[in-house]
Order: C-alpha cells, then sequence, then structure tokens
C-alpha cells in the first residue's frame, strides 16, 4: 500500500544527451519596479527582463523574508515545504544534523540517478549553515565554496565578494566531468545585506529616488546597483555557458526580499513572500509561464523537460492539480523525514555521499629554501588564500603568494619532514588536501646573496637572482645559483 499516489510518468530525454541544468539562488533579489515607490534613471536588469520576456518565468512564493535564504534553498533543492517544519526552524540545523536521519532525497541525488554530475558552486563559506554536511545529506558530488576560490573584488560596502567568479567556477564545474551532463547549483552572495545608509557609491550607474527619506535612499541605490551586478553575472554567465555548445538550461530565482523593512501594500504583488523566477535554454524549450511555490520550482522545470525522477518531484508533477495535493505532500515529507519511509520500501535509497571539495586537485611539486628570507617556499598548483603549509600532518603559519606559491619560516622545517598543503575551512576544518607531499631535504649548505631578492612570479623563471635550494616531488635535491646561469 502507498502513502500517496505518486505514480509517474517515464523520463523521455535521451540517455548520455540529457540537458545540462544550472539552478541559481540569486540573493535577496527582487525585480525593484515591483516595489511601489521606487523610480530608477535605468533599467537595473535588462537581461532578466528578456528573459522574462522570451522564457519561461513567473512568481516564486518564498517561506521567508529579510533573511532566511537556507529554508528557499531546501524547498528548492527537496521540492519540500517549509509550512511543516516548526516556526524558525532550518532544517540544515536540525534533521539534516541528526544521527537519525542519514540523508535527504534532493533534485541532486534525484538527477545521480540518471546520470548526472551534480555541483554546488557558491561565494561564500563551506559551513556557513551548516551547507558542507546538507549539501553531503543531498547527495551532491562536489562542492566549490569561497575558501576554494581566489577571489580578487568586493562590493562597495567591502562586505562580500562580487559575484563575478561565479562564471568561471560554474563552467569549471561543468568542464570537470567529461561525457557527463550536469547539474550546478550556484548560490550568489554579491546582492546581500546589510545595505549602507549612507551614500557610498560616488558615481553609481544606476540613481533611485522614491524611498522615505536620504538614508532609505542611499539603501535602495546601493541594493539596486548590486543587484545590476548580478544581471550583468547572469548575462556573462549565460554567454559562457552558452559557448560550450551543449544543451543547457539555467534556472534563477530570489531567495527572499532584501531586508529594507517592506510591507505587502509596498509590492505590486501585494505580497512579500513573493519573489520572481527566469529561466533561460538554448534547445527550443517552450516558454511555459506558471506562478509556482519555492518547492515546485524544479519539478516544474524537469517537468517541461521530460525528467521525471524523485519521490517529491514527481508527486507534485503527477498530483499539484488535485484536492489533496497539500495533505499528501505533508503525508509524504513526514514519511520520508521522520517516518518508517514507506515510499522506498524501508530502504535507504539515497544514501548521503562522500561530498568532495572543489573539482580540481591541489597539488605540491617542489619547494625550495631562501636563506636570506628565512622561508621555504612551497611550489604547485590550485592554492588559494585558505590554503595552509602542514609539516608532517601539522599546520604552520603560511604566507599566501599565488595560486602557485605558499611560504613558511625554515624555522617550521627541519630536514626530512614531509611538506604538504591542504585548503583549510572555519576552524581549521580541512576542505581539500593535496595529493602530493614533498620530503624536503635540507643540504645545509648556506650561502651569501649579493642583490635584493626579486619578486617571485606566478611561474617560476628558470633564471633566478637568489641563491636558494630546491626539493622536488621526487626527493631528489639541487643548488640553485645565479651565478651559474650567467
Amino acid at each position: 500500500e502507498t502513502l500517496v499516489d505518486s505514480s509517474k510518468e517515464e523520463t523521455t530525454v535521451s540517455a548520455g544527451k540529457e540537458p545540462n541544468i544550472i539552478c541559481i539562488l540569486l540573493e535577496s533579489f527582487i525585480d525593484p519596479y515591483d516595489v511601489n515607490f521606487l523610480q530608477m534613471s535605468e533599467d537595473p536588469i535588462p537581461t532578466f527582463h528578456s528573459l522574462e520576456q522570451n522564457f519561461t518565468t513567473g512568481y516564486l512564493t518564498v517561506p521567508v523574508v529579510g533573511a532566511g535564504t537556507a529554508n528557499t534553498e531546501f524547498e528548492v533543492l527537496t521540492g519540500m515545504s517549509m509550512q511543516y517544519f516548526g516556526t524558525g526552524e532550518y532544517p540544515y540545523k536540525t534533521i539534516l544534523k541528526q544521527s537519525d536521519c542519514p540523508s535527504v532525497e534532493s533534485i541532486a541525488s534525484d538527477l545521480s540517478s540518471i546520470g548526472y554530475g551534480t555541483h554546488v558552486v557558491h561565494n561564500n563559506t563551506a559551513t556557513f549553515y551548516s551547507r558542507n554536511n546538507a549539501f553531503s545529506k543531498m547527495g551532491f558530488d562536489t562542492f566549490t565554496s569561497k575558501e576554494l576560490m581566489n577571489i580578487t573584488e568586493y562590493t562597495p560596502s567591502g562586505s562580500w565578494p562580487t559575484d563575478k567568479v561565479l562564471v568561471n567556477e560554474t563552467v569549471k564545474a561543468m568542464d570537470a566531468t567529461e561525457n557527463q551532463s550536469d547539474f550546478v547549483y550556484t548560490i550568489t552572495v554579491g546582492s546581500h545585506g546589510d545595505y549602507p545608509a549612507e551614500k557610498i557609491i560616488e558615481n553609481p550607474e544606476i540613481t533611485v529616488t522614491g524611498a522615505a527619506d536620504e538614508a532609505s535612499n542611499n539603501q535602495w541605490e546601493y541594493y539596486v546597483n548590486m543587484i545590476h551586478n548580478t544581471d550583468n553575472f547572469i548575462a556573462n554567465l549565460i554567454d559562457a555557458v552558452n559557448r560550450r555548445g551543449e544543451d543547457t538550461i539555467i534556472v534563477m530565482f530570489g531567495d527572499h526580499l532584501p531586508t529594507m523593512g517592506l510591507e505587502d501594500s509596498d509590492m505590486k504583488s501585494g505580497d512579500i513572500f513573493k519573489t520572481k523566477y527566469a529561466t533561460w535554454n538554448n534547445f527550443g524549450l517552450p516558454k511555459q509561464d506558471a506562478d509556482l511555490t519555492a518547492y515546485q520550482l524544479l519539478a516544474h522545470i524537469t517537468g517541461q523537460m521530460g525528467i521525471h525522477e524523485g519521490t517529491m518531484f514527481t508527486y507534485t508533477q503527477t498530483q499539484a492539480d488535485s484536492s489533496t495535493y497539500q495533505n499528501g505532500l505533508d503525508n509524504l515529507q513526514y514519511d520520508l523525514l521522520y517516518g518508517e519511509r514507506y515510499a522506498y520500501n524501508g530502504e535507504d535509497l539515497y544514501p548521503a555521499t562522500d561530498l568532495v571539495m572543489d573539482v580540481e586537485d591541489v597539488n605540491v611539486t617542489s619547494v625550495r629554501k631562501n636563506v636570506l628570507n628565512n622561508t621555504l617556499a612551497v611550489y604547485g598548483s590550485n592554492f588559494t588564500k585558505n590554503a595552509k603549509i602542514f609539516v608532517n600532518g601539522e599546520k604552520v603559519p603560511t604566507t599566501y603568494l599565488t595560486s602557485g606559491i605558499l611560504t613558511t619560516s625554515l624555522d617550521n622545517v627541519s630536514d626530512g619532514d614531509v611538506i604538504s598543503v591542504s585548503i583549510t575551512g572555519s576552524q581549521g576544518i580541512i576542505l581539500r588536501a593535496s595529493t602530493d607531499e614533498v620530503v624536503y631535504e635540507d643540504p645545509d649548505v648556506i650561502t651569501t646573496e649579493t642583490e635584493e631578492p626579486t619578486e617571485v612570479n606566478e611561474t617560476e623563471s628558470s633564471e633566478t637572482r637568489t641563491t636558494e635550494t630546491e626539493t622536488s616531488g621526487t626527493g631528489n635535491s639541487e643548488t640553485v645559483n645565479s651565478q651559474e646561469n650567467n
């Protein structure tokens, strides 16, 4: 006996030729023209508006206002509704951390079952909202967080990274899986609050009027210019994805209204729990507009694509118009999260994954002693500002120079020590360790440098002005003297 009627259609996309799916959470993103009192000097989100005109779009009812991103995210990724959880509860911090809930079925596990690679890309920390745990429980393959990116640009307030970095990181995740379709969940952060009450953008691209006072107007002007940057990110990502030449659909949505004290009467929709979603595709999927809840979004999109997989998503695809839909949704969620999992015949059909942080290896190729500076330089690839040198498994103070060079004091190493590198997160957790290590062989040769040391470039020159000793990954050592190269 089944708990609910969740009979489904057959998936019709061709095996091995499934379109890529990119799902983008747009932080605090709304259409500013939906705010009744705002006036803008020009359209701040022309790309989003163009997508609304040409591809599937609609209002999206979300469970939170002004904050609580993780709960909108939970609804979108699992197809489950937050209305059946406790007031103020974050499933990422409750049920997904309980030992008696080994996993939670999600769009990632459902798409994995038909051959997709599944990835998360986010320019904030891995442990925020305990996402590193949640994404493992949800069945994702990889997670590239802020610590694994070399971020160089921040918003004018200095509070958050801009979203430019996410274009390359999203494409990189897709490129990492050859001959495999991909689902990439990308989370932006550039338009996150707070929004400064003082004017900090001297010459804004978009000027804003209509707010109640100067401080509020400054906040709105800052916010509108940040989502203008988000709109540019969307355009750049579409261009980058289109150049790859693979069938792809992008679905993007606002997770909640910005923290601006908005009320229902301020909004054209009349509801502060409504944001918008928009889509883009390059394989002729027809426009089928619909106003949806966050937990219905991916059921709607995958259904249009001919993908009918997963317990929650196929339930919504087949039962959303039924008078018993909400009651069945409640029962089904309870069964999967707290009950006997009758829908799975009591089995764990979607186990948690061993989540891999990032899609590129961290490599260590050699080390080099610099007597003049009393430093040991560690050479390799894919280092970030969160990369730390480890000596015999113990972290030592590390200076980041480039994505290929780290240094530490010679006082931290001795002959025969094993040198490795790991990318670390908050509280020192290791997110990704280097695939190799180097045994440091100190030839105990003291030399005198006669010239000032030069700055080390990203790619080490074959000539060097300093007298150094180098140990390669094979354990061999050599003395490099600038006079021998002249």
